[in-house]
């Protein structure tokens, strides 16, 4: 739904030079997350850094991503680099998405 949005408002807007994306974060390390580690952890009978550890696993740059890395793709498309890119959904998931399961 995200991405048809994307594409749809960005088509009505091109004409007037407005760029639309959006963007398709992954696991990034943000207080949210660590506290849905904690709980999930407590419910599990296990620890946070076990359930990140198989997390971690599965994303393809065996790694969770930042909050910097996230606003880097913020500022990146809001300036001037990006002038002719509308219409598009980016994945920030280290690959996750475009892995084979």
């Amino acid at each position: 739904a995200l991405m048809n949005f994307t594409k749809s408002v960005a088509r009505q807007t091109a004409p007037y030079n407005v760029l639309i994306n959006s963007i398709n974060p992954g696991v990034i390390d943000t207080p949210r997350h660590r506290e849905y580690l904690e709980i999930y952890a407590e419910r599990e009978g296990t620890t946070p850094d076990l359930i990140r550890q198989g997390i971690i696993k599965t994303i393809p740059m065996n790694r969770i991503g930042t909050t910097e890395e996230f606003a880097n793709l913020v500022v990146f498309l809001a300036s001037e680099c990006a002038s002719y890119i509308t219409g598009i959904t980016i994945p920030l998931d280290g690959g996750l998405s475009s892995s084979a399961f």
